[in-house]
Order: structure tokens, then C-alpha cells, then sequence
């Protein structure tokens, strides 16, 4: 039997979960605003004690590698290393607009996931109908919200949780029929759990050697550069 621990911390919408055999068992999911370091931890070890379930009883762990925002992404890579390390258990990584657009229903359309950046760019992934979602998982783009309009098909359907911070910009530039607006988090951890459990099955672990997150290109980032510019 296999018991996994989700974590997805991409955005400020964070959520944690435990599953069985890839079936969601239990979730608590939650807002924060840049304080990712101070509660996943806390979170994670009082949905176990509610559950009544110890961490020696996990055999993997599931977590989101991003796009996302830049510290929370490492807060969720390091605890996903720290379980793996202490545990010696397998981490799967996965890419959260590929989470995105697997949580959209329904999938019988192309489907374009995003997820916001800052005020005037986003992270998106365009995958055409009936695509294999999860093996396009390197195809997202940071860009313009107005630039995505010239890329993809008329009836393409829009997701992500760009949809819920960024209807009204949205709405101007595209049908408000193709705006999927998903319950917040819009990433689903049923979705999650099942798309960890496959990846488990198929033997594709991550490496956690190797395994960092994709993060946004966002202010953040961006000023982590200069500064390591003017220090060299």
C-alpha cells in the first residue's frame, strides 16, 4: 500500500494532502501571503495528527515544481527533500500548469492554463485538443497577457488561476465563454494526487539532486539578479 504526501505551494494558493494508492484521502488547503516558510510545515504535521497517520508511513511524495512564484516554490522543494532524505522515500514532481489544465473539465477543447505573474505578465501553457497534457509540461511560456490572443484557437478554453485574478483583464481580450472560473485553488488535489500516483507507477521519480523549481520571472527574480550583479 502506498500512502503520499501532496504539497503544492506555486502561489499564494497552497494546498496539502495525503493519498492512498493515488486516491485523495485527505486535504486542507489555504491562502497565504508570503508566509509559505512559516505555515506548510505547521499544516502538514497537524493534518497528520488529525488523521492519525506518521510520517514514517509515507512512501512518496507529490510536489508541484512550478511555474510559480519564486520563494514559495522552494519552500515546497525543500520539504518535498527534506521527507526524501529523512525517509528515503521517491519524489514526483509536478509541473503546475499541467495541474492547471488536468483540474479543467471539461477537456473537450484546446486548453490554455494560466497562471499570473505580476500586474501585466503571466505564465501560460497551450495544449491543443485531445494532446497528451502531462508530456507537454515544458511547453509554458511567460509573456503578455495581451501577446496569448495571436497563439492559440478560437475555441480554446481558458483555466488557471489567472481566471479568478485576472477576469476582467481577460474578459476584454477574449470570449467570457471560454473563461473556465474554478473554484480557488484551482488546482485540484484529486487531480494532483492521481497524477503523482501515475508517474509513482511508471517509475518516473524525480531526482533530487537535480530537481529544482520553474519559477516566474517576476520582480523577485528579477532583483535577485541585479543584486548578484553588482556583488561579482
Amino acid at each position: 500500500m502506498c500512502m503520499e504526501l501532496l504539497i503544492d505551494t506555486s502561489t499564494k494558493y497552497t494546498s496539502i494532502g495525503l493519498s492512498k494508492n493515488g486516491i485523495l484521502e485527505h486535504s486542507f488547503e489555504w491562502c497565504t501571503m508570503f508566509n509559505h516558510s512559516v505555515e506548510t510545515i505547521p499544516n502538514i504535521q497537524k493534518m497528520m495528527q488529525d488523521t492519525g497517520i506518521h510520517h514514517t508511513s509515507l512512501t512518496a511524495i507529490y510536489v508541484t515544481k512550478g511555474p510559480g512564484a519564486f520563494s514559495a516554490l522552494r519552500v515546497g522543494m525543500s520539504i518535498a527533500k527534506s521527507f526524501h532524505i529523512g525517509l528515503q522515500i521517491p519524489i514526483i514532481s509536478i509541473c503546475t500548469l499541467c495541474l492547471e489544465a488536468k483540474s479543467c473539465t471539461p477537456q473537450d477543447a484546446p486548453i490554455c492554463a494560466i497562471i499570473p505573474s505580476n500586474k501585466n505578465n503571466i505564465y501560460f501553457a497551450y495544449y491543443p485538443q485531445n494532446s497528451d497534457i502531462e508530456t507537454s509540461c515544458d511547453s509554458h511560456l511567460y509573456t503578455t497577457l495581451d501577446s496569448i490572443t495571436n497563439r492559440i484557437a478560437e475555441n480554446t478554453l481558458f483555466c488557471g488561476e489567472a481566471m479568478v485574478s485576472m477576469s476582467n483583464e481577460l474578459k476584454k481580450i477574449i470570449s467570457k465563454k471560454q473563461i473556465l472560473i474554478n473554484r480557488i485553488p484551482t488546482r485540484n488535489p484529486t487531480i494532483f494526487a492521481k497524477m503523482g500516483y501515475d508517474k509513482l507507477m511508471s517509475g518516473k521519480f524525480s531526482n533530487p539532486d537535480t530537481l529544482e523549481p520553474t519559477y516566474l520571472v517576476n520582480n523577485q527574480v528579477n532583483n535577485a539578479k541585479k543584486n548578484k550583479t553588482k556583488i561579482n
